[in-house]
């Protein structure tokens, strides 16, 4: 996938109380807890340094209370933005994390990666990426941005709250925490 831009930068949104005790969340709107909004403000130092105009957000409330908290010390707001909402679990969402591989992804609802991964390339797709643009959305949103663009990523967490660059060097993207 092309983008009309050499870098970017992206966050997971806070910690959340379904994080903390190991449930799928993915649709389902659940607020930050008082960890997430503690590691939200305490990047809003870093943030606030970043080279960034614009940010867009995911419309579930954890990544726009993210991304509000994270700005506090900038003059940028977030944008609500389709499209970048988590991955749709169906009924697997609030259930525990290990079930995952016990069920038939088609027979509970669940969005499909393939499914996942497009909707992902196309609201990349509507995005301007002509001035610096910051992304808060998911740790699914984030995998699936790596996907997009080709970056082979480690199967671990990704950070709550905190921002990653994504960047371009000779058409390959790499992405780092910042």
């Amino acid at each position: 996938m092309q983008l009309n831009c050499k870098e970017f930068y992206f966050a997971r949104h806070g910690e959340t109380d379904n994080n903390v005790q190991g449930l799928v969340t993915g649709s389902v709107d659940m607020p930050l807890n008082q960890n997430g909004i503690n590691q939200a403000q305490l990047a809003a130092d870093f943030v606030k340094g970043l080279p960034i105009s614009r940010t867009v957000c995911s419309r579930l409330d954890r990544a726009y209370k993210t991304a509000t908290l994270m700005l506090a010390q900038t003059a940028i707001q977030p944008i609500l933005t389709d499209g970048l909402e988590e991955r749709n679990w169906g009924r697997l969402e609030n259930t525990p994390k290990d079930n995952l591989d016990r069920y038939s992804f088609t027979e509970m609802g669940v969005e499909l990666w393939d499914e996942y991964i497009e909707r992902t390339r196309a609201t990349l797709a509507k995005l301007d990426f002509s001035t610096p643009l910051f992304i808060v959305a998911h740790s699914g949103t984030f995998r699936a941005l790596c996907d997009c663009l080709n970056i082979k990523i480690e199967k671990r967490p990704v950070r709550n709250a905190w921002p990653y660059r994504f960047y371009q060097e000779d058409d390959e993207w790499f992405v780092e925490e910042c």
